[in-house]
């Protein structure tokens, strides 16, 4: 991501706060995704050269460890990549977020008895194929739903696109075209290929009931 330099000195003002809170939002949701440096030197910028008015102060915190290890973007990402996203809640100081619009899917989770909401990851980190406890927030809410859900390609259906298909406990209706927010909570285990959808269906079954013992316990 680039961050706006002096050629964009003829922004309105009144642009600024939607640009940082798309700025904000997208260094929440992708760790590791660009240096929050850049966007600290854009905030002084802004201003010095555009806004002198403006009501903040952009500096530098001291450097933050835990336990003698640097905290980092680079842990962050570390640790979701490897399925560690009770780690990577302990370094962020909050779960890792997923976000985006609730795709149609090929309704085998339907069949199965699990409907699932199909989000891309697009420019997200990519967790460890597998299955998640996650809680998940549908717009206009303040409450996070429980659930459960698949991160990989879906390999005994024959799947080829990576997706986080999230399973809501306890939910009936329609989520297409929404923006869902899934929060990754704990993982469960590894994503695998089973022999037939029954042996998928039992799986699922059990996954449930396990991330059920996790988000109420």
């Amino acid at each position: 991501m680039l961050l706006p330099g002096p050629r964009h000195r003829h922004h309105q003002a009144a642009d600024f706060p939607h640009f940082l809170e798309d700025c904000l939002k997208a260094w929440h949701s992708f760790p590791g995704g660009w240096e929050l440096d850049a966007l600290l030197e854009f905030l002084k910028f802004y201003k010095l050269q555009i806004q002198p008015s403006a009501t903040f102060t952009a500096r530098t915190a001291d450097e933050i460890d835990d336990g003698g290890e640097k905290i980092s973007s680079t842990a962050v990402r570390e640790a979701i990549q490897a399925g560690d996203v009770t780690r990577a809640r302990l370094l962020m100081d909050r779960p890792f977020i997923v976000e985006g619009v609730v795709r149609r899917g090929d309704q085998r989770g339907r069949v199965l008895g699990f409907p699932t909401a199909n989000i891309a990851f697009e420019d997200y980190v990519r967790p460890l194929p597998g299955v998640y406890a996650v809680r998940a927030r549908l717009p206009g809410e303040t409450q996070w739903r429980a659930g459960v859900a698949n991160a990989g390609k879906r390999p005994t259906v024959g799947g080829t696109d990576e997706r986080l298909e999230v399973n809501i406990f306890d939910f009936e209706g329609d989520l297409y075209g929404l923006e869902l927010e899934v929060a990754l909570e704990a993982f469960i285990r590894a994503e695998k290929r089973f022999d037939g959808l029954d042996a998928l269906k039992a799986q699922i079954g059990a996954d449930c009931e396990t991330a059920r013992q996790i988000l109420n316990g």
